[in-house]
């Protein structure tokens, strides 16, 4: 029961955005549950070992989640299995391996449906649609993320509703309708602050500040790009929306004329991606770099575009938001 407790309490930190308390804590759960033989408690806290070591931006292979798949599988619980595959898609998402990554949702989505878990199975489906929406192909995307929402608002899943709401308000910004998405924004804020989903709040923010500059107000987005970067850095390592919110820092100083500014930003959102190994943000970043003409130190400004393009082409990325001026950019993919 010790060690039941101690893994619980470890994922309940982990999805309040408590990164390094919760490796703590489950460490402590490990080693009760070794000593008990309680192979259910051990799988729940290698699952949220390795989760807080990717929001770390720490998680070199997903060992621990290997090991949880295999008790999962052992102990028949369809949950467990169903949640670890999916944990190890979005490990392959961020690391811009999109088709395995698509391949381990659709494993989860299987476990869902024979587990009869509507919310988890509306998650996986979620994860898809964040995909085709990286890619731009934003109707397709639109269409699960209503889905989703509709099963999380029926289902009482506050933490989900404000993550599809936030999602939802990026399809928005995309299509250039900046005041529903600002809409849509402060009720996934409001929604995520409820439930004292950190992480949730930090995501909600890092896409409104995007949202912001493409809506042309570059003081603003300055200002919420630097709060969410401080918010970013408390929660410790490096939280995946660093990149962005760089990204997005130095896109405005660029369109405010200072270049110098904009070049140390946009460095520090490539390394913040090369860090977590996270491709996509890293190509978008180096276009970016590339279309003010900076280099990395190491490639000329050619060579980050040509490297840029080759891996949003890889990815299937056809379009993305245009942060140097307002409305889409087509992207040459090949």
């Amino acid at each position: 029961q010790r060690a039941q407790l101690l893994a619980w309490y470890g994922r309940f930190c982990q999805e309040q955005g408590r990164h390094v308390v919760a490796i703590r804590w489950c460490r402590r759960a490990v080693e009760e549950a070794e000593a008990a033989g309680d192979r259910a408690a051990l799988a729940t806290a290698l699952w949220v070992l390795d989760w807080a070591q990717l929001d770390l931006g720490k998680l070199e292979q997903p060992d621990n989640w290997h090991r949880a798949l295999g008790l999962f599988e052992a102990l028949g619980d369809l949950h467990g299995q169903a949640t670890t595959l999916n944990s190890l898609g979005i490990s392959a998402y961020f690391r811009g391996r999109w088709d395995e990554a698509l391949d381990l949702y659709g494993r989860a989505q299987q476990m869902a449906r024979r587990s009869g878990n509507a919310v988890q199975l509306a998650a996986y489906q979620n994860n898809v649609a964040e995909i085709l929406l990286d890619q731009g192909r934003v109707d397709e995307a639109e269409r699960l993320f209503e889905s989703a929402l509709r099963t999380y608002r029926a289902g009482g899943f506050r933490s989900g509703a404000a993550h599809q709401n936030c999602n939802l308000a990026r399809v928005a910004a995309c299509r250039g309708h900046y005041d529903e998405a600002a809409r849509l924004f402060e009720l996934s804020r409001q929604e995520a602050e409820a439930v004292g989903g950190h992480v949730e709040t930090l995501e909600t923010g890092a896409r409104w500040a995007e949202c912001t500059l493409l809506a042309g107000d570059l003081d603003g987005a300055q200002r919420q790009a630097a709060v969410q970067i401080e918010r970013a850095r408390g929660l410790g390592g490096v939280a995946p929306q660093l990149a962005l919110l760089y990204r997005v820092g130095g896109a405005a100083l660029a369109r405010k004329g200072d270049l110098e500014g904009a070049r140390l930003m946009l460095t520090q959102s490539l390394e913040s991606a090369r860090a977590r190994q996270a491709d996509y943000e890293a190509a978008l970043t180096m276009r970016l770099l590339a279309d003010l003409g900076f280099g990395d130190g190491v490639d000329s400004a050619d060579a980050l575009a040509r490297e840029g393009d080759r891996i949003l082409g890889a990815l299937g990325v056809i379009w993305a938001p245009n942060l140097l001026a307002p409305g889409p950019r087509q992207l040459v993919t090949t």
